[in-house]
């Protein structure tokens, strides 16, 4: 699970309810400060145990765009659906917002971020035994996979003001990355949501740039199997995961929600060549 933030307590104010919930869970004999992660949905308590009906009377959201052209990936998330209606959750078909798509397009910076990061490791982690201590010494030590040199060249090449103009206070990347998530944020609120979910991989691969949402928003997601597509690889069935995206600070919701669907459906199998352990 991916969690965009530090601290479930500071999410709540800005949701609406929290006062009056506030005070029911005062009159309940709850800490609301200490529920206050759960609050932040403005729906009180929900979410709050893994082992509560968490998916009864949920808001959950999708957007046909993400589901894919996969027949066989759009007929377990439909699956998907029925199961989440069954278990009293009302599933919202959303209409992406205007700027939705520069969110899943924008790049995940493994060229940009590279080097800068390479560079903060070595100096705080490396070893000092280590001789080869720049990227540029590496490639010439020929100690990697040299199919990828064209791929370290670019990346070697990335300078500071380069890196800062794309990750800075003001870079370009730091501002998409914000404005994605009040974005998103802002169509959960005007469709009373707790938790969008999509397809985050057909058999063997992924679908699109639908993982892109998370770190591009910033904000909380849980994956889960969502069912099979058939016989893969040695006649073994293919899994197909389902993805919950959440605001900042919900993770006891999603992980009340994803716990609910996986009790409903028992989709995860123990691989035949990685059994449990004894």
């Amino acid at each position: 699970m991916w969690c965009g933030g530090s601290a479930l307590l500071s999410a709540a104010a800005s949701r609406r309810g929290d006062d009056r919930e506030a005070t029911e869970a005062e009159r309940a004999g709850t800490d609301p400060e200490r529920d206050r992660g759960d609050l932040a949905t403005g729906r009180g308590q929900r979410g709050a145990s893994a082992a509560s009906a968490a998916l009864q009377g949920a808001r959950i959201g999708y957007l046909p765009s993400m589901v894919g052209s996969n027949s066989a990936t759009a007929g377990l998330f439909t699956q998907a659906r029925a199961t989440l209606e069954a278990q009293g959750a009302t599933v919202v078909e959303l209409t992406a917002p205007t700027g939705f798509s520069a969110v899943l397009n924008e790049g995940s910076g493994s060229t940009n971020e590279f080097l800068h990061d390479l560079n903060i490791y070595v100096e705080n982690h490396l070893s000092p035994d280590v001789a080869q201590r720049t990227l540029q010494q590496i490639m010439d030590g020929g100690n990697y996979v040299t199919s990828r040199r064209s791929v370290y060249q670019q990346r070697n090449a990335v300078t500071d003001a380069t890196y800062q103009a794309w990750a800075g206070p003001t870079g370009s990347h730091t501002l998409q990355l914000a404005a994605g998530k009040t974005l998103v944020t802002q169509l959960m609120d005007d469709n009373d949501l707790d938790a969008i979910i999509y397809p985050s991989t057909n058999a063997y691969g992924t679908i699109g740039t639908n993982m892109r949402l998370s770190p591009n928003t910033g904000m909380p997601a849980v994956t889960l199997p969502m069912g099979t597509t058939g016989a893969g690889q040695g006649g073994a069935a293919v899994g197909v995961n389902l993805e919950w995206l959440g605001r900042d600070f919900s993770e006891g919701v999603l992980l009340g929600l994803a716990y609910d669907f996986e009790q409903a459906t028992h989709y995860r199998t123990t691989p035949t060549l990685y059994p449990a352990l004894g």
